[in-house]
């Protein structure tokens, strides 16, 4: 009677063993699957995000090119087409990563400084004080150029050319970036409230949470400063972009 009731809780236990092991591993794929939902929806919004700036950017330059071709300027209209193609190609279309190197989003911001200095009469000159053994950090693609395009639209001289410094050093396992011009400004309070400082608040919150900072500051007569701390990482096997083109 004794070896009965031995084997049926040898038994029990087993199955109820049995029954935990189940639950783990079932626990273990639903907390799986809901990480991997919460994923989706991130990268969903950080889609929807930055679908949000280009529209604004390319009925602009469509205006431009209108206006230069109405004006009978049919081959700056042709170059400003021809380097706005390049910059959506790699920028929209061929470009479906939330994080690039930053060599690629120098790239970029390249091609859009060709879109502007071909339909303005004035320059816009960017100095890229950045060390290139940082080429191959992660940073938010499309994360300068809306940023940079804001400061334009707001300046107080619009005839003059614009003098931008962009900066990117390593400090103690952090990016730090920043996006400064000694032009003046109208209202600080247009770059700080804007939609693109705005956008750009939610993606690097998307990307990086509590471990990112993101500031605009003024620093003097009107001047701003833009600053970005994230978290330094580097991309695997790292290849520019513009090897590639």
């Amino acid at each position: 009677g004794t070896l009965i009731w031995l084997d049926l809780v040898i038994f029990i236990s087993f199955i109820i063993g049995l029954n935990l092991i189940e639950n783990i591993f079932i626990e273990k794929e639903i907390k799986l699957q809901y990480s991997m939902l919460e994923m989706q929806l991130v990268k969903s919004k950080l889609r929807k995000l930055r679908g949000n700036i280009h529209p604004q950017f390319i009925f602009k330059i469509l205006d431009r090119i209108s206006g230069l071709i109405s004006a009978g300027k049919n081959k700056e209209a042709n170059r400003v087409l021809s380097s706005m193609s390049n910059f959506l190609r790699t920028t929209i279309y061929d470009n479906e990563q939330d994080e690039i190197p930053l060599s690629d989003e120098l790239y970029h911001l390249n091609l859009y400084l060709d879109v502007e200095n071909i339909a303005e009469t004035r320059k816009i000159l960017v100095e890229e004080n950045i060390d290139k053994r940082l080429y191959d950090c992660l940073i938010p693609d499309f994360l300068f150029q809306p940023l940079i395009e804001n400061i334009i639209e707001n300046l107080a001289d619009k005839s003059s050319n614009v003098n931008i410094a962009l900066l990117a050093r390593d400090d103690k396992g952090r990016l730090e970036l920043a996006i400064n011009t000694c032009a003046v400004i109208n209202d600080i309070s247009l770059l700080i409230e804007g939609k693109p400082a705005t956008i750009t608040k939610e993606r690097l919150n998307n990307l990086y949470g509590h471990e990112h900072t993101f500031e605009i500051n003024e620093i003097g007569a009107g001047a701003v400063v833009i600053k970005i701390s994230i978290p330094l990482s580097r991309i695997i096997n790292y290849n520019s972009i513009q090897g590639e083109m």
